[in-house]
């Protein structure tokens, strides 16, 4: 192998390396954003869960007195 084919192979295998190690490390935080995404979820769901019967007396009281007023 010439010295120039050799140093294009070297940077090309030190560039892939490189490139692989970025590509799993931004594997590895879209992981970690994604978990946390679903927690988020997780707990406005269980919120708005938990928010639908106080709304929905509000929501009766009022038409009560909308009736009588």
């Amino acid at each position: 192998m010439k010295g120039g084919e050799g140093n294009f192979q070297k940077s090309w295998e030190y560039g892939a390396k490189q490139l692989g190690e970025a590509v799993l490390e931004t594997t590895e935080v879209v992981k970690v954003v994604h978990q946390a995404y679903s927690g988020v979820d997780g707990a406005i769901a269980g919120a708005v869960s938990t928010l639908q019967q106080p709304l929905g007396m509000i929501d009766q009281a009022v038409s009560q007195l909308n009736r009588r007023g």
